[in-house]
C-alpha cells in the first residue's frame, strides 16, 4: 500500500538530518548576529554614559536572540539525534510529549550526550533566553525570571564544541523498510 504524501513529507521532516540542517540554519543566524551582540556588550563594558543608545533608552539589545539561537540550535540537535535513535517519537507530524520541552539539560540525558560543567552552564543560561527574553520583554510567568549568570559558558566556544559534537551525528535521512540513507555533511 502506498504511503500518503503528507506522511512521507512528516517522515522525511522528522528524520534526524532535517534536525541538523535547521540546527545549522539557527546556528548560520546566531553567527551573523555575534559581531553586533560582541559590539552591544563593549557599549555595556565600556560603560559610555555619553553613548545616546545608553542614555536615552533606545538601546537595542540582541544578545538574548543570540544566546536562544544558539540554545534552539542544540535543541534541533538533540531531538535530532534522540529522534534518530527512536523514529517513534514523531507521528504525523507531531513530536512525542517528552521531546516538547525547551529543557537542554533533560534533552542532552535523552540524545545520551554527557555535558562538561561549561556546556551545563551554557545550556542553562541559553534556556532562560529561550523561555523568557527572546520573545517578550517580560516573561509569561514570574517564576521563569533571570536573576543572575553563574560564571563559565563561554558561549561561542561552547556552543562551537558541542555542536560539532553532536551534528555529525545526525547522518541518517530516512529509516523506512529496512533501508537507511545517510548523508555526510560537507
Amino acid at each position: 500500500m502506498t504511503e500518503l504524501k503528507e506522511h512521507q513529507y512528516f517522515r522525511m521532516h522528522a528524520s534526524p538530518v532535517f534536525w541538523g540542517i535547521k540546527a545549522a540554519s539557527l546556528r548560520h543566524a546566531a553567527e551573523v548576529l555575534w559581531p553586533e551582540c560582541e559590539r552591544e556588550l563593549d557599549k555595556v563594558v565600556n560603560r559610555d554614559r555619553t553613548n545616546p543608545e545608553l542614555s536615552g533608552g533606545s538601546f537595542i539589545w540582541t544578545f538574548d536572540i543570540y544566546g536562544a539561537l544558539l540554545g534552539y540550535s542544540i535543541e534541533c540537535l538533540l531531538k535530532g539525534k534522540i529522534i534518530g535513535d527512536d523514529q517513534t517519537l514523531v507521528s504525523n507530524g507531531s513530536l512525542a510529549k517528552k521531546l516538547q520541552t525547551h529543557d537542554l539539560k533533560k534533552l542532552a540525558c535523552m540524545a545520551k550526550v554527557v555535558l562538561s560543567h561549561d556546556e551545563r552552564v551554557f545550556c542553562e543560561q541559553v534556556q532562560q533566553m529561550m523561555k523568557t527574553e527572546f520573545r517578550y520583554p517580560i516573561p509569561k510567568s514570574h517564576d521563569k525570571q533571570i536573576e543572575g549568570y553563574e560564571g563559565g559558558g563561554k558561549w561561542p566556544e561552547v556552543f562551537e564544541g558541542l555542536y560539532n559534537r553532536i551534528h555529525p551525528l545526525l547522518n541518517v535521512l530516512v529509516q523506512s523498510h529496512g533501508k537507511t540513507v545517510r548523508v555526510t555533511w560537507g
